[in-house]
This record gives structure tokens, C-alpha cells and sequence, in this order.
């Protein structure tokens, strides 16, 4: 398992404090689930075969040995929870209460009046009575560590796996903590302590790159929030922890809290250690000690992202400061490829044949300074960084190397050719799929809105409309198709979502020249609608009389008349025929 470790473009402070807020609900959230799981019922019966010591013996205990957990006699890790000390051990001597009994002469007190009781001469009447005398002895206990045995349940699992880029990660926490941090072969269980006295934080060397993360985080947390200097400053307290001292399960919870948090935010999920850990230190399934400092820890934790996010571009910075060019583009060459792979190894291997060759050809881009090939590169991790996924973070550091690279070695003189970009319009039956239905290309604005009209409306219950191509060799949006106008309407909000349209003089040219075209169809139009408007004013209204109401007998009289003319006139032209073939012959 590998996690990402990097970090983000710097956010408005309401941002991060919404962000943090969101981890540390989550936190909340594990915690109560874990509190109804079974696990959480195991270990609670086995946290209750051990002893609570009364605090004299807890400074016994932790003067002989400061990193014990959890202590118990000889006989009872073998009675109670299967386990032998190791050969050779040296024991923890704490007091144990042991009284013990003893005769002694006494007054002897009537148990009705109370008072002494008197013989016949006046005198105090003496018994023996055995009474108990308060006594302690000296006790051997053993820290769990000291013994090897059955697995004690634990509600914290140790974390494995690697860290993305660890040695400049653990190198951003190093200048982030103002103590020195060092690895130690610490015995014991403890995996890392913060020393008061010498104001410097051990991490066990051994542990894999995530726990090592982790556990240093824990402890520089300690040091932020309760070294003793911290603890007169309370930079981070509420004014409920100022009022009292903390105990060792409110102080627990707090750094582990804030180690969750800052993990979770660059990438790394210490869920299945963390929420144990929280939870084994709280008192009981309320979480007061969590609830009573989630603000302390929520900014405890803003300040710590913020500090590590800026080493870590400063590491990045130097890294490349002395590099060649090929050197530096070698390396982040290397560092975009691993990264696209691991983010998503299917779409990688479905894009790339030649993984050796794809390298290579970017690293060629990186040196030659190919503009397509490296805003296509930003695009991409501009996407995944969106997503807010566990991957954004490694996503926000790369983006800054890019800018870095590009920055340092890209100078004019250095870039590539960057040819003239030109723009062509489309117009589409149907916007949304263009090649469905009529489809028009011209480089004339005018022309499309001409074209447009001649387009059937509605009839493929389709939106028409006019779009744009941008033809740029240089850039990742070369040759791609995209809405200007739909339904009269300029879409503004999707071309103002792609920077390069917004900052394209092509692009907003475009829309210039659309508003003044559709300003004018606009005016065509309600000109049109004026001169209908008049004409219907002008136009005399014929007076029409109101029918006049027939009889039947008067209508059929009506009739017969016309047809007896009819017939009259059609005899007359047959007569006239038969004059005119006489006079012939």
C-alpha cells in the first residue's frame, strides 16, 4: 500500500478550516462505530483484568519505566492473560496494601452508652481486642512489553506501507518543528516520546514509512500543545482547559487527533491505527476528551498543514535549483509517470503501449518545452485535484513542480514555435451530439447565423445552434469542438469554465461579434413587428351588412329563376351555332 504525500495549492483560511472540520467529523464518526464493534467489546474485557494503580504507584511505575502500558504481577500474565516475563527482566517494585492484624489492650466501651465501662472500684475495665494496623510491602510487576506470550487484543493496528516521496516529507516535518526529531531504538512498546527536559521528540527506527509519519506527527504534536512552554503560552487552548490541568487521556487524544488530521489531509489514512488509539483513551463512549478539544486540535492542525505545505515546496525548490535541465526533466519525467499509473493503472495501461517510450517522449516534451504536451499534463492534474481525492495532494505538489520546472528552465528563447491559433464556427442540427442531423463548418460568424435560420426548427426535437473550434498545435484544447450559442442564447458560464476560453481574444472576440449580431437580428425583428402593427392601423375596415334572414320558398324561388337563366342563355348559343354551319354550306 502506497499513500500520497504532498501538498496542496494554498486555500483561503474558511476553506481549510471547512476541509479540517470535515476530517475530524470522520474522526468522530470512526471512533462511534468502533465503539459498537466487537473488537471494542474484546479488548475492553481484557482491559479489565488489569489493576488501576492508585497514582503514587503510576510515579513508582513511571520513574523505573517511563514507556510501560500496561502492567501486571508475574502470576497473573500467566493466570490471566496467557503470557510469561521474559528471562532476565527487571522488575517494576511498586507498594502494595497489605495490613495486617495484632493484639492490643483497650477501654472497654459499653455499647449503650458509649462510655468506658467501670468496675466496683471506679476504675477503667481493659480488654483485649485484635485490631488491623495499615501496612504496605514492596511488590514485582511487569510491563507487557517485559512478557511474550498469547496477542494481547488491541484496539490500534499497527500501520504498514510506504509514503510517497517520505524523505522529503519527513525532511518538511523536521523544519516544521521547532525541536529536534531523531530515530532511537527505544525500548519497550512506546513507539516515539517527546522529552520535556530536553525539548526533543525520539520516533522508533524500524517502523515502516507510514507509522514513522504518523508517530512523528503525534509527538510534534505533544510538543505543540503540551510542552510545558506551550502549556504557560495557551496559544491553543479553549478557556475550559485553561481553567484545569489536562490528564494524560486528554492529551493523548488531542495529538493523536491531530496527527489523523494532518495525515488525512496529505493523503494518508491512519484510520485503522488512529480511531483505536483515540478510542482506547477516552473514557467512555461520550468522547469527552475529544469533544472538549476539537477546536484546540482543529487548529492545531490548520497550523501545522500550513507549515508543512510550505517546507515542502521550499524542499522542492532546492532540489531542482542546481539541476541541468535534462537532470530536472528526467526526474519529474519520472515522478508524472508513476504518478498516472499508480492514480489509475487501467486507464494508463489502455493509453500506453510502451511505458519505457511514453517516458521517454516526456521528458522530451519537458525539455523542448512542448506547450500541448504540458498544459495537457497540468489539465490532468488540475482534474485530479479537483476530485479531492487521497491522490490530490501528490496532484497540488506535482502541479507546483510543473510551474517550478517550467519557470526555471522554460524561457522564451527555449519554447518551441508557438504557431498562430485560429477559430471556425460549426452549426448543428443537434448541440448536443453534432454529426447527428445537419452539420455546417465556415469561418464567418455572419454566415453561421444565416445557415442557422435555414435549419428546420424542432425537427428532430433537438437544440440547434453555433459553436467553435479553436485550432491551436501548442495547445491541449487543438481542434476541439465547443457550444458559442444555443437557443439565442451565448453560453457564458460553460466557456468561461475553461480558462483557456476565457483568456482566448478568439473566444471573447466571438462572443462580441455574437451579442452585436444577436443585438441586430433583435432590432430586425421588433421593426418588423412595428410595421405589422401600423399596417393593421391604416387598413380601412370594410362595413359589412348583417345577413338578412330567408324564408325556405323564397330561397328555392331563388334558385329556379337562376337555373331558367342559365337555361335560356345556353338554347340562345346553340341556336346561333346552327346559323353560322348554314351560311357555310
Amino acid at each position: 500500500m502506497e499513500n500520497n504525500t504532498a501538498t496542496k495549492v494554498m486555500e483561503p483560511d474558511e476553506v481549510r478550516k471547512n476541509k479540517v472540520q470535515e476530517i475530524t467529523d470522520r474522526l468522530e464518526t470512526g471512533i462511534k462505530e468502533l465503539f459498537d464493534s466487537e473488537k471494542y467489546v474484546t479488548w475492553l474485557n481484557t482491559m479489565s483484568k488489569f489493576h488501576e494503580y492508585s497514582l503514587n504507584n503510576t510515579i513508582l511505575i513511571a520513574m523505573q519505566r517511563p514507556d510501560a502500558t500496561m502492567v501486571a504481577g508475574y502470576t497473573q500474565w500467566q493466570k490471566d492473560f496467557e503470557r510469561n516475563v521474559n528471562k532476565g527482566e527487571k522488575a517494576i517494585r511498586i507498594l502494595a496494601w497489605n495490613p495486617h492484624k495484632e493484639k492490643v489492650e483497650r477501654d472497654k466501651i459499653d455499647p449503650e452508652t458509649h462510655e468506658p465501662v467501670k468496675d466496683e472500684n471506679g476504675n477503667t475495665v481493659k480488654e483485649i481486642a485484635e485490631v488491623q494496623r495499615p501496612s504496605y510491602k514492596v511488590v514485582n510487576v511487569f510491563d507487557v512489553s517485559q512478557t511474550e506470550g498469547k496477542e494481547i487484543p488491541t484496539l490500534a493496528t499497527e500501520l504498514q506501507g510506504n509514503v510517497r516521496n517520505f524523505q522529503d516529507f519527513f525532511e518538511a516535518l523536521k523544519r516544521t518543528c521547532p525541536v529536534p526529531i531523531e530515530f532511537e531504538n527505544i525500548n519497550g512498546s512506546a513507539r516515539g516520546y517527546f522529552h520535556q527536559k530536553d525539548q526533543r521528540i525520539a520516533i522508533l527506527e524500524g517502523m515502516s514509512e507510514i507509522q514513522t509519519i504518523k508517530t512523528a506527527i503525534h509527538e510534534m504534536a505533544h510538543q505543540k500543545l503540551h510542552s510545558v512552554e506551550q502549556e504557560n503560552n495557551q496559544s491553543y487552548q479553549s478557556k475550559k482547559q485553561e481553567e484545569k490541568a489536562q490528564t494524560r487521556s486528554e492529551k493523548e487524544v488531542e495529538a493523536e487527533s491531530v496527527a489523523y488530521t494532518v495525515c488525512q489531509h496529505f493523503g494518508i489514512d491512519t484510520s485503522d491505527y488512529s480511531f483505536g488509539y483515540v478510542a482506547g483513551w477516552s473514557q467512555g463512549k461520550e468522547m469527552a476528551e475529544l469533544k472538549a478539544s476539537l477546536l484546540t486540535i482543529r487548529r492545531a492542525a490548520a497550523s501545522m498543514i500550513d507549515d508543512i505545505e510550505g517546507h515542502i515546496k521550499e524542499i522542492h525548490l532546492e532540489k531542482i535549483e542546481n539541476m541541468t535541465i535534462d537532470e530536472a526533466a528526467e526526474l519529474l519525467a519520472d515522478r508524472l509517470d508513476t504518478f498516472a499509473y499508480d492514480t489509475d493503472p487501467y486507464s494508463y495501461n489502455d493509453m500506453i503501449d510502451d511505458r519505457e517510450q511514453a517516458l521517454a517522449n516526456l521528458k522530451n516534451d519537458l525539455v523542448t518545452g512542448n506547450i500541448k504536451s504540458l498544459d495537457g499534463v497540468e489539465d490532468f492534474l488540475k482534474g485530479v485535484i479537483e476530485a479531492e481525492c487521497l491522490e490530490s495532494a501528490e496532484a497540488a505538489v506535482l502541479l507546483d513542480d510543473l510551474h517550478a520546472f517550467r519557470e526555471k528552465y522554460l524561457e522564451v528563447d527555449k519554447v518551441q514555435e508557438v504557431s498562430k491559433a485560429t477559430i471556425t464556427f460549426y452549426v448543428a442540427e443537434c448541440m448536443e451530439y453534432p454529426s447527428y442531423g445537419e452539420y455546417h463548418e465556415t469561418d464567418n460568424l455572419k454566415d453561421a447565423f444565416e445557415i442557422l435560420d435555414t435549419i428546420p426548427p424542432q425537427r428532430l426535437n433537438a437544440v440547434t445552434g453555433i459553436g467553435f473550434v479553436i485550432h491551436d498545435e501548442n495547445s491541449a484544447i487543438d481542434n476541439g469542438q465547443y457550444p458559442l450559442v444555443q437557443g439565442d442564447q451565448i453560453q457564458y458560464d460553460a466557456i468561461n469554465m475553461v480558462d483557456y476560453y476565457k483568456d482566448s481574444p478568439l473566444v471573447q472576440g466571438a462572443i462580441t461579434e455574437c451579442e452585436a449580431i444577436l443585438k441586430e437580428r433583435e432590432a430586425v425583428k421588433d421593426s418588423v413587428k412595428e410595421v405589422v402593427a401600423a399596417s393593421k392601423a391604416e387598413k380601412p375596415v370594410d362595413k359589412v351588412d348583417p345577413p338578412t334572414k330567408k324564408s325556405l320558398l323564397a330561397d328555392l324561388k331563388e334558385k329556379k329563376a337562376i337555373v331558367a337563366e342559365r337555361t335560356a342563355a345556353k338554347a340562345a348559343v346553340v341556336s346561333k351555332g346552327q346559323e353560322v354551319q348554314h351560311a357555310e354550306r
